[in-house]
């Protein structure tokens, strides 16, 4: 399946199923409905975010938030770096610095000293979206 075809499966299953599981990550369920408002919620600070380029940085985890800040990203048009936090420091600034990354989103464990002059992060661990709210 071709990614335009992806995400529209995905955008119509955010409407049409609401309530049918869309994860299950660490014996926790979520809906296509939580996903839904959590990817609009993203999307948001995405905007919102000073100087945002074309591709953003997630610094990965086994996390809902992690999983929709990816499909915020896509549905925004965007591309993500993966940023791992089991990479060493060195590496993933690196990264960071070869990507000139101006937005990293975060759900966990991150070291703002990591982050190189320019690029700021949204913590996407603590967002309560809005119930009932579609991604863009």
């Amino acid at each position: 399946m071709e990614s335009a075809g992806f995400l529209s499966q995905i955008r119509q299953n955010f409407s049409s199923q609401p309530d049918r599981r869309a994860f299950y990550i660490a014996g926790t369920s979520y809906s296509y409905g939580e996903l839904s408002a959590l990817v609009a919620e993203i999307q948001q600070k995405i905007r919102q975010a000073p100087g945002t380029n074309d591709h953003v940085g997630v610094w990965l985890g086994d996390d809902i938030q992690t999983y929709a800040s990816i499909l915020a990203l896509w549905m925004s048009g965007m591309a993500f770096v993966p940023v791992n936090p089991l990479f060493p420091e060195a590496r993933n600034r690196k990264i960071i610095e070869q990507t000139a990354l101006k937005l990293l989103l975060h759900s966990h464990d991150f070291d703002e000293n990591l982050l190189i002059p320019g690029c700021t992060s949204i913590s996407t661990g603590n967002l309560q979206p809005l119930p009932g709210r579609i991604p863009e």
